[in-house]
């Protein structure tokens, strides 16, 4: 019964989002399996019984008694084969359980971390403390073995034309795409932020009547549209306002890889006292990054700055009690499937 509602609820609810992991339908091939020998148990007697009176009809007796015989015989016999289709199932089910717990892992480093290595300030530090990246920072940052791909942002807090809270990411939109490009996250679409988009590619500082093309998330542009420009009103002092037009919808993106409402513009002065430049973190892609010497060279440029690698991340998930456990407990219920199976077996053979 529990196997069958198990289906009935998988049948439902369907395939889950992508990143999410589905116990459910991980444990399909045990659900299938388990009523399937049930079954075949139940109707084994019945099928014998009615070969059996075919056989009684026909001529000769060899067929006869071979079905009397068997339909006299206990089940036991066909205990070591449901024993068998068990172990295999919870070995599929193992299989499949711990296939969806890496997936669900490895979204995770990358939901934490937005790429391979993350730059950042560290929390508690006072903003005038802050060691913003700079030009020079990021060639030094390039410059380590292994390093690809670096992209610096500059994340602002605002409120939109209702109030909203809503983040400002500032990226340099022809690296942030090649950067975004070595992720999972959607394709990063740089030519619809204008000039600055391309290589080389500069724009003016902006004043209070600027259009500044943005690209935003779905809850961001739930409330600012994409038919004409909204204002944007900073939550600090100095900087803002702006007004920005959505000229295209991201899903999720390496810079807020935890999603909730932003925009990304080319980084640019913006209007106010405050409104120069200042990124804060600094993505960093590529394979078989150095991280010894990727820390030293940080720990000299940017002091204040914390180092998050998405490898770490994921061998801290990996190591994790819980998923340990849940390993560990697969693995001792495909012993066990396997010692009944032997053991039912040799009964039988006795």
């Amino acid at each position: 019964a529990a196997a069958i509602a198990g289906l009935v609820v998988l049948h439902a609810q369907g395939l889950p989002a992508p990143g999410q992991t589905d116990l459910i339908l991980a444990a399909t091939p045990v659900l299938v399996a388990v009523p399937v020998v049930l079954v075949v148990l139940r109707l084994y007697p019945l099928v014998v019984r009615a070969l059996l009176a075919l056989a009684a009809r026909a001529q000769g007796a060899t067929g006869f008694v071979a079905l009397a015989q068997a339909s006299r015989t206990a089940l036991t016999g066909i205990l070591p084969v449901f024993a068998v289709v068990l172990a295999l199932s919870v070995a599929a089910f193992a299989g499949t359980l711990r296939d969806a717990v890496g997936r669900g892992e490895n979204a995770a480093a990358w939901a934490a971390t937005g790429a391979d290595v993350l730059i950042q300030n560290r929390p508690g530090v006072p903003a005038p403390a802050y060691d913003y990246v700079t030009a020079a920072d990021v060639a030094r940052i390039s410059a380590v073995p292994g390093v690809r791909q670096t992209a610096a942002v500059w994340a602002t807090s605002w409120s939109g034309p209702g109030g909203q809270a809503v983040t400002v990411l500032g990226v340099d939109p022809a690296r942030y795409a090649a950067l975004t490009a070595t992720t999972p996250f959607p394709p990063f679409p740089a030519s619809k932020l204008g000039p600055a988009a391309t290589p080389g590619g500069t724009e003016a500082p902006a004043t209070t009547t600027t259009v500044i093309p943005v690209l935003a998330s779905p809850a961001a542009a739930a409330f600012l549209g994409q038919a004409a420009p909204e204002r944007l009103t900073a939550r600090q002092t100095g900087l803002g306002p702006v007004r920005v037009r959505v000229t295209g919808v991201l899903r999720s993106t390496p810079a807020q890889p935890g999603g909730g409402a932003w925009v990304i513009m080319p980084l640019r002065t913006l209007p106010g006292a405050a409104g120069r430049p200042g990124p804060e973190n600094l993505l960093v892609g590529g394979p078989g990054i150095d991280n010894r010497k990727l820390a030293a060279v940080v720990n000299a440029v940017l002091p204040e700055a914390d180092i998050i690698t998405r490898s770490a991340v994921l061998s801290s998930l990996a190591d994790a009690p819980l998923a340990r456990s849940a390993e560990l407990l697969m693995l001792l219920t495909i012993v066990a499937a396997a010692g009944l199976g032997l053991g039912t077996d040799r009964k039988s053979v006795v």
